[in-house]
């Protein structure tokens, strides 16, 4: 298994490939003169199965996972799974009011398109990763996080919006 972090989680994916003991290659990402996303993986073949760690916010993260997907399969990665911190676009899950998109479904179209397997990180509402017809799971670190919290001297805990607030209760 070889584990590649992307710009915005490099220290993540660098951790993991420890944790797994397995061989970590950081992206090469910088930007082309009018803004747009280069990104590299520094090897000649990869011919094993490949695990991409890399939120998908802001933006520009997003198309560095895909163009991160697309180098992975032409230098022969087996399989391809993402392992997604923050999954952008999560909170738009249907539409609210006439004319809105649907951005959640369109976020899970466009990633399952390219992999084989898909790993969360407290997503914001887990329906969402029905949209993807690829093995899917989401991992829960607000129980971990609450439990470092519970030792330190906290007045408040806030929910960004009421489908998270069961999180601020932990």
């Amino acid at each position: 298994m070889i584990v590649i972090g992307g710009s915005a989680s490099m220290d993540l994916a660098k951790e993991l490939a420890s944790i797994l003991n397995c061989k970590f290659i950081p992206a090469l990402t910088t930007s082309f003169p009018d803004g747009e996303c280069y990104t590299r993986i520094d090897e000649e073949k990869l011919d094993d199965d490949v695990v991409i760690v890399q939120n998908t916010f802001p933006d520009s993260k997003l198309i560095e996972m895909l163009l991160l997907q697309d180098a992975a399969v032409k230098l022969g990665a087996k399989s391809i799974t993402l392992i997604i911190p923050y999954f952008g676009y999560a909170r738009q899950d249907k539409v609210f009011k006439p004319g809105e998109p649907e951005s959640a479904k369109i976020m899970c179209r466009l990633l399952d398109q390219v992999c084989d397997r898909v790993i969360t990180v407290d997503i914001h509402k887990e329906a969402v990763l029905d949209n993807f017809t690829h093995p899917h799971m989401d991992v829960k670190a607000a129980p971990i996080i609450a439990e470092y919290f519970k030792s330190k001297e906290i007045d408040i805990v806030m929910s960004p919006d009421i489908g998270a607030a069961g999180r601020a209760k932990i």
